[in-house]
């Protein structure tokens, strides 16, 4: 399968075997009230203003060891000031953080979760290392 203009098509139909180990089931593919698709991997970007796909434009995060480690990546991305970063967590919607502190010693923020560029950057909630990457 491939996606064209934003529809999954068979690039090959002669492949395709229908059988008991083979099944498609329908599911629900309308779009949020943003008209994004999210179940296409689409969401909704403040920052970029457009429906986007995080892991094609965004600053990918991998987990990391530790409580309330999450398996799949995340990706930030940042507003063309960097006053603000938008984070993608998996399985949930995007979080706007806000920039906070002097330069030098700077960090975004919301909540109870911060990002800090630190070789690269790291996701922290609390004391607590979720994510890090470049």
């Amino acid at each position: 399968m491939e996606e064209k203009e934003g529809t999954m098509i068979f690039t090959n139909r002669k492949t395709i075997s229908f059988d008991s180990k083979n099944t498609l089931n329908a599911i629900d593919c309308s779009l949020d009230k943003e008209g994004c698709a999210g179940l296409m991997g689409y969401f909704w970007s403040e920052i970029e203003e457009e429906c986007l796909k995080a892991r094609e434009r965004g600053v990918r995060l991998n987990p990391v060891n530790g409580p309330g480690v999450i398996e799949k990546a995340a990706f930030i991305i940042f507003s063309e000031d960097q006053s603000k970063v938008e984070l993608f967590l998996p399985g949930k919607k995007p979080v706007l953080m806000e920039r906070k502190g002097e330069e030098g010693s700077h960090y975004w923020e919301n909540d109870d979760l911060r990002l800090y560029p630190w070789k690269g950057y790291i996701l922290k909630r609390g004391d607590d290392l979720l994510y890090a990457g470049s």
